[in-house]
């Protein structure tokens, strides 16, 4: 899924390559400050979600280079469809 968000006035996107009910890994070639909120927002595929994250890891991981970041801030009806999302992508995975 493609996320988007605004570093020092110019835009900025990656794609999500895994998710957890509270955060995400988001593979970009671009840096975050770590423990500075961010207003991102997610393309799912019934629509943008747009939510306050904490960027709380940078660097390379198995899933490419990146940043994990927390979900704090989302609206009611955005954290439900997340959930809902998240719930569907967990029953998906092979046991």
């Amino acid at each position: 899924m493609p996320a988007r968000w605004t570093r020092r006035r110019q835009p900025v996107s990656g794609e999500v390559k895994s998710c957890n009910l509270h955060g995400m890994f988001i593979e970009t070639p671009a840096d975050a400050e770590l423990g500075f909120m961010m207003d991102l927002t997610i393309e799912m595929p019934w629509g943008p979600v747009s939510c306050t994250a904490v960027p709380r890891f940078v660097g390379v991981t198995e899933n490419g280079r990146g940043i994990g970041v927390e979900l704090h801030v989302m609206d009611r009806g955005d954290r439900e469809l997340w959930n809902a999302h998240y719930r569907r992508v967990l029953a998906e995975q092979p046991e």
